[in-house]
């Protein structure tokens, strides 16, 4: 683990994780939920039986099953600033279109909202209180006893570890930045819901597919020369399925 990390483990949350953390959160305070009362989790549990949105409702539960396994395991919280982007821009682009929506927009005009357009459909207020809701996510977090750590990677390190890992496996862009945040800081987990991150992050941790294997022992090389100097081995985190989460034991 980093200089200025304590010794207790480290959890790295990708964007959509992120998001299923920060509708559970949401949905609690709106609801006024105290998450330490038992009386309170059992009504949130009837609530959510009753919910007619499946989609709100998995998401609300993933939320849920994260932060119920990070308590259970004393874990903290690391996730990428481009995580923070991406849940922004993707908010106040669902914004724009509920306003779209209400204004009755034509069906041809969906598939044609475009950067422009999501400008002029949201207000500056908007603006704020989509950023004010993911920055006080790690507030919320704190307030469970869950210790949120700002990644203090250094961009110019992590952007050269996430190109190096470019050319060994392929991951989009915004996974490649996370995987190479989550070793810069020396996770031991990186909780996503994407199979396929999943698959080739548990691949490259420990199986023995000639491109996996290849790859980790490449990766060592270069976190060694661009992150760690002195450090022998590089901790490479398993990563975790949300939906999996229940069983405390389970990776």
């Amino acid at each position: 683990m980093k200089a200025g990390h304590s010794l207790q483990g480290v959890a790295f949350l990708d964007t959509n994780v992120l998001h299923f953390v920060d509708t559970f959160l949401h949905y609690s305070s709106t609801e006024r939920l105290n998450l330490a009362s038992d009386h309170d989790k059992r009504a949130l549990e009837m609530s959510l039986t009753r919910m007619e949105d499946q989609a709100l409702r998995r998401s609300i539960r993933s939320g849920m099953k994260t932060i119920d396994w990070l308590m259970s395991r004393n874990l903290q919280v690391v996730y990428s600033p481009v995580s923070e982007l991406e849940l922004i821009s993707g908010r106040v682009r669902g914004a724009a279109l509920l306003n779209a929506a209400r204004e009755g927009i034509p069906d041809r005009m969906w598939t044609r909202v475009s950067d422009a357009d999501v400008q002029r459909r949201v207000a500056v207020d908007e603006l704020r209180a989509v950023g004010a809701r993911v920055l006080d996510m790690s507030k919320q977090l704190d307030a469970l006893g869950i210790s949120t750590l700002r990644a203090d990677e250094r961009a110019s390190d992590v952007w050269a570890l996430a190109r190096s890992l470019a050319e060994l496996v392929y991951l989009s862009p915004n996974d490649g930045i996370i995987y190479a945040g989550a070793l810069y800081v020396q996770a031991e987990y990186l909780i996503t819901s994407d199979e396929y991150l999943r698959t080739t992050v548990n691949g490259i941790r420990g199986s023995d597919r000639t491109r996996f294997r290849e790859a980790r022992r490449q990766l060592q090389n270069m976190a060694d020369n661009v992150l760690f100097g002195e450090t022998t081995e590089v901790t490479l985190p398993a990563a975790v399925a949300p939906a999996r989460l229940g069983n405390s034991s389970s990776t």
